[in-house]
Formats: C-alpha cells, sequence, structure tokens
C-alpha cells in the first residue's frame, strides 16, 4: 500500500497510524516499522504512544485464546541522540544464539537527524508532517527512508501531513491525484486520502440555548455584519453540508488565532485540499469557488481523445503567394491517429444540422426534441499562447486551447501542448472548422501577434474575434484581430469569470487541471495577479478569455430568441 494524506490538524492520523504499525510488529515475526516525526518533541510523544498502547495489550492469561498477542519487550531505546525504537522479539538466550530470534522492530526517528536510512530495509514507513521538512537533510532522508521499502505486497508507505504551501508535498499530492508516479519513487503511484475538519466529531460547538441557535442561523453568510468570515458558509452547508455547530466551532476558531485570518484557517483545517495548499500571496479567487470547480470537474465525463484532419484544401493567392487553405475537418480517434498528429480532448462534438435530433428518451417516454436540443451549435476558441523567447518545443509555458459552447457556456474541447508555433496556426483553424466555423480569438500579447496575423491574413478565417471595448455588449467590431489582455481587460476577464464560477455553471469547466491552476493563480506581493511560481495558468487564461468573448459576443439565436445560459429554457422543468 502507498498512500499519501492531506489532513487538517489534531485529527489522530499519526496515532491510528502509530497503532496500526504496533499492531503488525507485535503480531508478525521479523517487521520493521520506522516512524520518522519531523522534531525530537512529536518523536518522543509517538513512542509514548506505542508504549502505552503495548503496556494495555491482555496477557495470555487476561485474553484466553490459546497463544499470546502480547510478545516480550527485548529493548527500548529513548535516547534523544540517537533513533528511539522498541523492540520485540524472543527472551530465550540459546534461541537467540541460534539466530531463531523473531525480532520485529518499531523505530522512531526524526527528518533532522543525521543517521542515514540506506542499508535498511523497512517493511513499514510512516513520514510524519513532510510538508513541514525543509531542510535539504530532511529532504535527502525523506528520499532514502522511501527508498528502503521494497516494492512487495504487505509493504505500507503513508506520508501524512498538514499543508505548508506550494512545496514538495504540494507537488507529491498533485502526481497523486492526477494517477501519476511520485516525483521521487519511479513507478510508485500513491492513493490520495483526504481528510476534512468537518469529518472530526470534535470539530463542532453545542449552543447554550435554541435562541441563540436560531440567531446564530440568521447571521450565517452575512459577510456586510461579520466580513470574510461568514463568505464561505452557505457553500460550506451546500456543498459539505456543515451543521450550524460545525459553523460556530470555525468561527471560534478563526477568531482566536492571532490574525483571524480565513486563509490561515484554511491551511491549519482545510475543507478541501484545493484550499490547503496557498501559496505565498492570497488567490484571486475564493478557496469555496475553487474547491466546487475542483469537485465539479471531478465529477464529469473523461473526455474522449483524438485528432482531427483536413477532409479537403482549396488552393488560394495570398499575399505571400499561393497557399492551400483546409475547408473541413473530420474527427479520427486516438487509436487511429499518427504519431505526430495533435491531439484534442473532447467532452461533446459538435452539433451540426444534419445530425440534429428530432426526439428525445426521457425513460420510457419518447417525445419530440425541443428547439434548443435541435440547435445548431455555436462555439467559441481561446487559444492562450506560450511565451518565451525562441521555439517552445521543450521549454516554458504551454499553448492552450479552449472550445466552449456558446449557448450553454460549457466547457466541449480542449487542447494543452508546446507544440511549434509554425503548426499553431492551421491547428487551431483546424479546431475551429471543426466545431461549425466557431468564431476564434487568439491572445495577442507578444508571439500570439505572430499567429493571429497569418489566421487573418494568410487563412483569411473569416470568423476571427475582433477587439471591442471591454464591458460592452454590441454587434460592432473593430478591424484589430486578437485579443489582448491589459491590465483593464484582465481585471474585467476575471470579474466576468467570477460572476460564472459563483453560478451553477462553476465557470463552465470541466477539466480538473484547469480548475486546480484557480489554486495557484495569485495577487503577489507587488499586487499583481499571476501563477505561483513554478505553476502554470495557461489553461485557467484560456478558459477566462473564452468566457468573456461570450460575455461580450451574444449567441446567435435559436427559434427566433437569444439563448441566455443563466435563465432556464423550459419554464416547467427549469433547465
Amino acid at each position: 500500500m502507498r498512500v499519501i494524506i492531506c489532513k487538517s490538524r489534531q485529527l489522530g492520523m499519526s496515532t491510528w497510524i502509530a497503532l496500526k504499525f504496533l499492531q503488525r510488529v507485535t503480531q508478525l515475526q521479523y517487521q520493521r516499522a520506522m516512524v520518522v516525526a519531523q522534531d525530537v518533541q512529536t518523536a518522543g510523544s509517538i513512542l509514548d504512544m506505542g508504549r502505552l498502547a503495548y503496556a494495555h495489550l491482555p496477557t495470555e492469561m487476561q485474553l484466553p485464546v490459546g497463544f499470546s498477542i502480547k510478545p516480550a519487550l527485548i529493548h527500548v531505546n529513548e535516547s534523544n541522540s540517537a533513533r528511539k525504537h522498541m523492540l520485540f522479539g524472543e527472551t530465550s538466550k540459546a534461541q537467540r544464539y541460534s539466530g531463531s530470534t523473531g525480532d520485529s522492530t518499531f523505530d522512531v526517528d526524526t527528518a533532522g537527524s543525521p543517521h542515514a536510512m540506506r542499508g535498511l530495509t523497512v517493511n513499514l514507513l510512516h513520514l510524519s508532517e513532510i510538508g513541514f521538512w525543509e531542510s535539504r537533510q530532511a529532504v535527502e532522508k525523506m528520499r532514502a527512508a522511501m527508498e528502503a521499502v521494497p516494492h512487495l505486497p504487505e509493504t505500507l508507505i503513508a506520508i501524512e501531513s498538514t499543508a505548508n504551501g506550494l512545496n514538495h508535498f504540494y507537488h507529491r499530492w498533485t502526481s497523486a491525484c492526477e494517477g501519476a508516479a511520485d516525483p521521487d519513487m519511479s513507478g510508485e503511484v500513491f492513493a490520495p486520502l483526504f481528510v476534512p475538519w468537518h469529518r472530526d466529531p470534535e470539530c463542532a460547538v453545542q449552543f447554550s440555548s435554541e435562541d441563540g441557535k436560531r440567531r446564530f442561523e440568521e447571521s450565517i453568510g452575512k459577510t456586510s455584519e461579520l466580513g470574510e468570515i461568514a463568505e464561505d458558509e452557505p457553500l460550506l452547508q451546500e456543498l459539505y453540508g456543515c451543521t450550524p455547530e460545525q459553523l460556530l466551532w470555525r468561527r471560534m476558531k478563526i477568531q482566536g488565532q492571532p490574525d483571524k485570518s480565513v486563509p490561515t484557517f484554511n491551511q491549519e483545517n482545510p475543507h478541501s485540499a484545493e484550499v490547503a495548499f496557498i501559496g505565498s500571496g492570497h488567490t484571486v479567487f475564493s478557496g469555496i469557488l475553487i474547491s466546487r470547480a475542483v469537485k465539479t470537474t471531478q465529477a464529469a465525463p473523461e473526455p474522449v481523445t483524438g485528432t482531427l484532419r483536413v477532409t479537403a484544401w482549396e488552393e488560394k493567392r495570398t499575399r505571400s503567394g499561393t497557399k492551400e487553405m483546409p475547408l473541413g475537418a473530420i474527427w479520427v480517434p486516438r487509436e487511429d491517429s499518427k504519431h505526430n498528429e495533435h491531439l484534442l480532448d473532447v467532452w461533446e462534438h459538435p452539433r451540426k444540422a444534419e445530425n440534429a435530433l428530432s426526439s428525445v428518451i426521457e425513460g420510457t417516454t419518447e417525445r419530440p426534441a425541443t428547439e434548443f436540443e435541435r440547435r445548431t451549435g455555436a462555439y467559441v476558441v481561446f487559444c492562450d499562447v506560450a511565451g518565451g523567447i525562441g521555439s517552445t518545443a521543450n521549454v516554458g509555458d504551454y499553448h492552450a486551447i479552449k472550445v466552449f459552447d456558446h449557448h450553454t457556456r460549457m466547457e466541449v474541447a480542449m487542447h494543452n501542448s508546446r507544440m511549434e508555433r509554425q503548426d499553431l496556426s492551421l491547428w487551431l483553424l483546424t479546431i475551429a472548422l471543426y466545431y461549425n466555423e466557431a468564431r476564434l480569438a487568439v491572445e495577442v500579447n507578444g508571439v500570439g501577434t505572430h499567429i493571429v496575423e497569418v489566421l487573418h491574413h494568410e487563412y483569411r478565417y473569416r470568423r476571427m474575434y475582433r477587439r471591442e471595448a471591454v464591458g460592452v455588449v454590441e454587434d460592432q467590431e473593430s478591424n484589430l484581430a486578437g485579443w489582448e489582455t491589459n491590465k483593464a481587460t484582465k481585471d474585467t476577464m476575471e470579474g466576468n469569470f467570477m460572476e460564472v464560477l459563483g453560478s451553477e455553471l462553476c465557470g463552465g469547466l470541466r477539466d480538473p487541471q484547469t480548475a486546480r491552476q484557480m489554486q495557484t493563480y495569485i495577487v503577489n506581493e507587488k499586487g499583481k495577479h499571476e501563477a505561483q511560481k513554478g505553476e502554470y495558468d495557461d489553461r485557467l487564461m484560456a478558459a477566462m478569455g473564452a468566457q468573456q468573448i461570450m460575455s461580450m459576443r451574444r449567441p446567435p439565436r435559436i427559434g427566433g430568441q437569444r439563448i441566455d445560459p443563466f435563465r432556464p429554457v423550459d419554464t416547467v422543468s427549469g433547465y
């Protein structure tokens, strides 16, 4: 078993793991359990827990089952300058001299101690609070400890910690959530386990009277009176079923902190892993909204992956000479694609007139399709072009392409890669053609200008987005193609995305990695909104850009009226 645990503070996780290890070393021979704590005091507490639990094991007389479950304790080392341990085994000298010791060891060490782990073979390993192992020596010891555990059945590694910023524990947790191998253990995939504060029955305070409870319930979510401490309370009730008693405990804990800070509380007592890991600055978007978006995207169906191929070409003259123009595109599943073809993740293929629904089956009943269900899809494609100098095939940021349904404002396809820039223009055009000649917006900052020039003047794509005044919904465009991100437009993008994020659409996202990028999209010490150092915001920027374009450009009419995704299409069902 390989498990990584992100948790709230004081939930007894270290105690539970220590007792599980003690059970193994007292009941099986030739076992070595190792607990590595962050400091000497914690190591001493864990050893004390082990000794207390051993002392309360029943003897053979107290538990008459025909054998003893309480082996002899051969030796205890409690030194602060050496590895602490409890040694269980055979007391007979004759047996020990013959080599039949049956020894099993419960070791407790510290992250900062100089004792090497190399050369040991460990069956059970617990790395406690590794999010706070900051020294180089401690990190090296962690790697050596994990290498000491063989990849065999019945071995266990438990990595456990409260979050502590975007350090090595964060990257291990992210790898586990994505199903990827641990960064330091080739081939080892850890199962992620998150334990929030609201799962602990003790994280609740009882009201002294029914009147006090009623007044508290009336104050839930009232930011005008209580400030940010109450902002997340309604969603905590909606998403996690938090009771008034739990919310009262939460308020008391926040108010009892020196800084009375909600982000500090969320790091120490997170309700989700997304709010646990905070960077060196505050996130631009609310932690509870990020949690909801991650939860929604994780519940979304997996996309299908494939490529797009141009169906036909036409030769046309351009400013730079004759050029082959693509006329259309078809979908090719991944298993039929070639190794050099670019891939597209798709949640919904385009709605085309020839494939329009005539009827819909609900349960055992068939009904005529509504005008909305028969619609031909209208789509918006937004590309956040990777920056940097020279080719971005191996270094720097990623190109992020998002495709959204303009009527529903939901994500339907995505591409993320470091393809050569000279290939990007044709790939964008192919995607736009496949999605019913979608409106295509490309960020023109930096190298994006060249991409727009090729699409606009060489390929002469007629549905390029042209710049407008932000915040104004008009069917008027300038002659300047492409989206320009500046201080004004970025603020507008974020404000609009915050609105969509807080709605039932949850930002319209279906890709979990896009939702997780909000977790590291922060306000830095200079007040600038950007990705945390070492992280990415390309997918998030593409999603924000697409939502902004859709808010500025009305969707095509269906049945003589505009479709607003925030209003029900069917007044009876509400959908």
